[in-house]
């Protein structure tokens, strides 16, 4: 997970006439509200109190006793998920002359599981090659690509990344495994963590993963080894010469629950349409294909801590209102999802099992609000 910063997490005025049009639409008396405090941006104090509430990687339970802890006016409750987890049993990978250390050397990108496996890798210059055309005959064969090159291509240039990214693509159903080398070892680190932390999936998932390459991401010296070269030669290759590598990942699947969390606010008038306001509280996961893209502290924050945070500080607002004596005529849902990145899995539960019926439901989902002026987006304090 990664860690949001305060900045990303402030309402905006947007945020805030969005808050006196529920009012108006629901029916509530916004005279119950401090207006001039909910037109600020919050302050540092408030902020903080707000990273508070998804501190550590438990965010579901609590944004349940944040909710339970409003008043008894609203309903807290769950839907349980059910999502599979991939256990590696035996992952190794080795070339003629040495074996490396799994989560150390190299990491698994995706869950494809393959049996022990010797295969002829070959170096594509994917910067330079930009039609998949000029391509050697890759089908069923291994390649390696450098990270690092692709990384550093300019953000200006989108054309260029956008084709290295269909090019991509396409090695991902056409070739046997992709194996992608990088010299920054908090990589391999990162995707270790996800991999052994964050690795819920689903069965579709599964289905999808097993038909595509299989990924894997290595150090240089991995790269080095696997060509026959020298680290120090290693960015000297020229496109498609030939190495080789004997990989297996064996594995188990586990079944793992989740949770959809909701708070139910009940409308005097239940035959109106329900509000359902959605907010994924899984955070963003590392874009390893264009890294520099965005920036992990702004992503964590925005997406999707900031929808979050804005629904559980939203939910707080209606709760005081309840305990000063109003009520709004509709009902008002606040629906927290997980499995955002594993195919949006909560949401398809949620969508499958509503609430309230979907044809008499009014859905807002806020995802990735926290985007501020340019000047203060990547203010990280």
């Amino acid at each position: 997970m990664q860690k949001p910063n305060t900045i990303l997490l402030k309402f905006s005025l947007s945020g805030f006439l969005l808050l006196l049009n529920f009012f108006s639409y629901l029916n509530v008396d916004a005279q119950h509200f401090d207006l001039a405090h909910y037109a600020q941006y919050i302050s540092p104090s408030e902020a903080k109190k707000s990273l508070e509430l998804l501190k550590g990687t438990n965010q579901g339970n609590n944004i349940r006793n944040y909710l339970d802890s409003l008043n008894n006016a609203i309903d807290v409750k769950t839907q349980s998920v059910n999502l599979i987890r991939i256990v590696p049993i035996e992952v190794f990978l080795k070339t003629r002359k040495k074996s490396f250390t799994f989560l150390k050397d190299f990491v698994c990108l995706t869950n494809k599981t393959i049996d022990e496996s010797t295969m002829p890798v070959t170096y594509l210059e994917v910067t330079s090659i930009i039609q998949k055309e000029k391509l050697p005959d890759i089908t069923g064969k291994a390649v390696l690509l450098n990270l690092d090159k692709m990384n550093d291509l300019p953000k200006s240039d989108f054309n260029a990344r956008f084709q290295v990214k269909m090019l991509i693509d396409y090695l991902k159903m056409e070739a046997k495994a992709i194996f992608f080398f990088t010299k920054d070892a908090s990589l391999i680190e990162l995707y270790g963590d996800l991999y052994t932390n964050d690795n819920d999936i689903t069965e579709k998932n599964i289905s999808d993963e097993d038909k595509m390459a299989l990924q894997v991401m290595v150090s240089e010296e991995v790269a080095s080894a696997i060509m026959g070269v020298p680290i120090g030669r290693l960015l000297r290759l020229k496109a498609f010469a030939e190495g080789e590598v004997t990989y297996k990942n064996a594995s188990r699947i586990n079944t793992t629950s989740h949770q959809n969390i909701y708070s139910l606010i009940r409308g005097t008038n239940p035959e109106e349409k329900s509000i359902v306001i959605l907010a994924r509280y899984d955070s963003v996961k590392y874009d390893y294909t264009f890294k520099d893209t965005y920036t992990g502290e702004e992503q964590g924050a925005d997406a999707n801590w900031s929808g979050t945070v804005s629904s559980m500080q939203m939910a707080k607002a209606f709760s005081s209102v309840i305990t000063d004596g109003a009520k709004p005529e509709r009902n008002i849902i606040f629906m927290f999802y997980t499995g955002g990145f594993e195919g949006t899995v909560g949401l398809n539960h949620y969508l499958i099992n509503p609430v309230v019926p979907l044809r008499n439901s009014i859905i807002i989902n806020l995802d990735m609000i926290g985007r501020c002026e340019r000047n203060v987006r990547n203010d990280t304090t």
